[in-house]
């Protein structure tokens, strides 16, 4: 059930992103998607400031909303997150035409986009990996995402 689409090539990915897929890959049950359940925020703490939450809906249209967002997102972008939805924020339809069939088959996606966010300029673009999460183990529920951003030189920022 662990599936990765032929967008996710974790070896070009930052550590940081490899860690979490790891981590993720590790808590699943055989043949299944891991629950939110699974995740033990304890066992990757220094990726903690970056990584955030998401609860999905599915009707009357998909739309993410965020359970939580990390300090390191929150800093980047300058908005208090948690609780809102990503198209409250910014244009994400782009992202949703590509996110909804990697939920439907439960697979996660890795993305890198310029800026999103008009209201900051602490970034010049950002990666995120977003893994699917499911209560019953096939039917996803929630992602588990893990955002890092860069400097107009390509470095990553750090908190």
């Amino acid at each position: 059930m662990i599936q990765i689409g032929p967008e996710l090539q974790p070896e070009t990915w930052h550590e940081r992103h490899r860690a979490l897929f790891d981590y993720w890959r590790s808590i699943a049950p055989e043949g299944r998607l891991p629950a939110r359940a699974h995740f033990d925020p304890a066992a990757v703490p220094k990726l903690l400031p970056y990584l955030s939450l998401y609860d999905i809906e599915h009707t009357p249209r998909l739309r993410l909303r965020f359970r939580l967002a990390g300090t390191a997102l929150r800093q980047w972008t300058g908005l208090e997150l948690t609780g809102r939805y990503t198209d409250e924020i910014s244009d994400v339809s782009a992202l949703m035409e590509r996110l909804a069939p990697a939920i439907a088959a439960g697979e996660g996606l890795w993305r890198r986009w310029p800026r999103l966010v008009q209201v900051s300029d602490s970034y010049s673009f950002m990666e995120a990996l977003l893994l699917p999460l499911a209560d019953d183990g096939r039917h996803v529920d929630m992602l588990l995402g893990l955002y890092l951003a860069y400097d107009v030189n390509g470095q990553p920022l750090d908190m």
